[in-house]
């Protein structure tokens, strides 16, 4: 656009548009920019979301305190099941534990992590529905 181009449409915007159409094109376009919006955070507001959450002691999505459990870790023999986890549920809840809540033969290692509990609950919600859509 150039200046012209500029001018004149400044003009037809104060000119030719009441203020209660103004209003209404102006909430419009606020909820046009809303409903595109993601509501999953992305893989670095995640990252923010996690360091936010543990400097505050209070996950920053749920608003709940953080818990500190022992999960288990597998071994670095093992080998890894991409599948296994999300990377789209990981970057949900970014304060779930990403380690398994059980001790079992492949996952021996206890790790202390701090988790939301909310986001922990829907974290496996959403994995236990990934296994069962999975052929």
């Amino acid at each position: 656009m150039n200046l012209h181009q500029i001018a004149l449409a400044k003009y037809a915007w104060n000119k030719c548009l009441s203020k209660n159409a103004k209003t209404l094109v102006f909430r419009c376009l606020i909820a046009v920019a809303v409903s595109t919006a993601s509501c999953a955070p992305s893989w670095d507001s995640a990252r923010t979301v996690r360091k936010a959450s543990l400097e505050s002691g209070q996950c920053s999505l749920h608003h709940v305190p953080l818990q500190t459990i022992t999960m288990y870790a597998m071994s670095e023999s093992v080998p890894t099941d991409p599948e296994r986890f999300s990377y789209e549920l990981m970057r949900r809840y970014p304060n779930a534990g990403q380690y398994e809540p059980m001790r079992s033969r492949y996952y021996q290692n206890p790790v202390k992590v701090r988790i939301c509990p909310v986001c922990q609950r829907l974290f496996l919600a959403g994995v236990k529905r990934a296994q069962t859509a999975a052929p």
